[in-house]
């Protein structure tokens, strides 16, 4: 999940809408990984949220760096770049989570050995999944703050993009494009999980539908600089995204659904929400959820996490709702400090030494 450059507020601005809806799906995925089955009932399809930030990662990064990147020599300093944007909030996300973790194996109140907990961390220093993971139930790649693997498969696809797919030829992308989509739609019908890519069993699922989704959005960005604007109300875009999430599809339809909305609902409403336009409080709201969005996303887990822990620990017990207003409020709050007072003055820091020519 690409996060989001700061923006001033104006009804110039085309990407204010889009960081708006960035910052409602960031929240909208909390449901699916805090209990509350009411809640999921009203936003069956939530983990879809995952297709829109892909679809406009790409879109923005194509925005931002296209150009630079023309000269070959330019990939790895756009690469330096990437991983300087994404692993500060990621490092703390996965603080947060060997924090929880250590607890949680001290009270013995879950599966999470040290020796576990020590190679999940060696590996998710260096921003790589935890191989041991692989052949056990769990499979999951980043045991101690699952949500990251989406981060780091946009990296790889970052890394690929910037060096081979950015020099494709338009109509050998298109093509590239064509056939990635038809691969995407066969690999989520056919998988046994809703939302792949979490798991080492369809880690290649994942990793299609993260490149298919992040090459439609540079697509898209290359059909908007092109295209006429036209203006759509920002409120159209809000309904749109919730109805997106919420359609009630169930067996044996879901799984097309899912395919359909990664493909076409999720690229097609980031092409019409690109124009709206938004002034006053609206503004300054779409730009501070599309601020904390990728905080709320990587932080939300271990958040929750820890939670839970302390109120099972005191015994107290809440509705699965309390606990979804909790976490999203934590996460929020959470998200606005470590922006202020880490994430941005090092990646600052870090820009300054890496990075002296590259502008953020």
């Amino acid at each position: 999940m690409t996060p989001s450059p700061p923006r001033r507020a104006g009804k110039t601005d085309r990407l204010v809408v889009l960081d708006g809806l960035r910052g409602v799906a960031a929240f909208a995925v909390i449901l699916d990984h805090v209990p509350s089955e009411s809640l999921r009932a009203l936003l069956p399809g939530r983990y879809l949220a995952v297709d829109f930030f892909l679809v406009l990662s790409g879109l923005v990064l194509a925005r931002a760096y296209g150009a630079q990147l023309d000269k070959p020599a330019m990939a790895w300093a756009f690469i330096k770049a990437r991983i300087i944007r994404l692993y500060p909030f990621y490092f703390v996300g996965l603080l947060f989570g060997l924090s929880v973790a250590t607890l949680l194996a001290y009270l013995q109140w879950s599966e999470y050995s040290y020796s576990g907990i020590a190679i999940s961390l060696a590996f998710g220093l260096l921003f790589l999944p935890d191989p041991a993971t692989m052949h056990t139930d769990a499979e999951t790649l980043f045991p101690l703050n699952p949500p990251a693997w989406t981060v780091f498969m946009e990296l790889v696809v970052n890394i690929v993009y910037a060096t081979t797919i950015r020099f494709l030829r338009q109509n050998a992308l298109i093509l590239m494009l064509g056939i990635l989509g038809v691969v995407c739609a066969l690999s989520i019908m056919s998988s046994e999980d809703l939302g792949p890519g979490w798991k080492w069993s369809h880690l290649q699922t994942g990793l299609i539908r993260v490149l298919f989704t992040f090459l439609m959005g540079v697509c898209l960005q290359k059909v908007l600089h092109h295209a006429k604007a036209f203006t759509v109300p920002a409120w159209i875009a809000f309904v749109l995204l919730v109805m997106i999430m919420a359609f009630p599809a169930s067996e044996p339809l879901r799984r097309p659904y899912d395919a359909l909305t990664a493909i076409v609902l999720m690229p097609a409403l980031i092409f019409v929400s690109a124009n709206a336009r938004v002034s006053g409080f609206f503004s300054r709201l779409c730009i501070w959820l599309g601020a904390v969005s990728y905080g709320v996303y990587i932080l939300h887990y271990p958040i929750y996490l820890g939670l839970n822990t302390v109120m099972a620990g005191l015994n107290i017990q809440v509705f699965g709702f309390i606990t979804v207003v909790l976490t999203a409020f934590i996460s929020a709050v959470t998200a606005q400090l470590v922006t202020t007072f880490f994430e941005e003055p090092v990646r600052k820091l870090l820009s300054r030494r890496f990075l002296p020519r590259i502008p953020r």
